[in-house]
């Protein structure tokens, strides 16, 4: 929590994870997910582990189709184990919008 002049200033963060782009996607689920997110106008938006099931290309497409419904304005995604699966490489979401921040696990 950060404090300026005795006044609180408050984050929204909210993390999602696992989502596991591929054969076994639930869409629906997934979307009623990203409009509960959006629901709350975070600050921020963290994607953590597993965007896709096998870590191909495809997947990864899928994942940034479905992830571009996020509205706010700084998403951070941070990929798992599945996300290398397929190379034994790591790698991230095919993203290239502002605001878009990416690390690697």
């Amino acid at each position: 929590m950060l404090w300026f002049e005795n006044r609180e200033i408050i984050m929204l963060r909210v993390q999602i994870s696992d989502i596991h782009c591929g054969p076994m996607f639930n869409q629906e689920t997934f979307r009623t997910a990203i409009k509960d997110i959006n629901a709350m106008s975070p600050d921020a938006v963290v994607v953590t582990g597993d965007l896709t099931e096998d870590g191909i290309q495809s997947q990864f497409k899928q994942a940034a189709k479905e992830l571009k419904q996020l509205k706010p304005k700084n998403i951070i995604y941070v990929s798992g184990n599945h996300d290398y699966r397929a190379t034994g490489q790591k790698s991230t979401p095919p993203t290239k919008e502002k605001g878009v921040r990416r690390k690697a696990s």
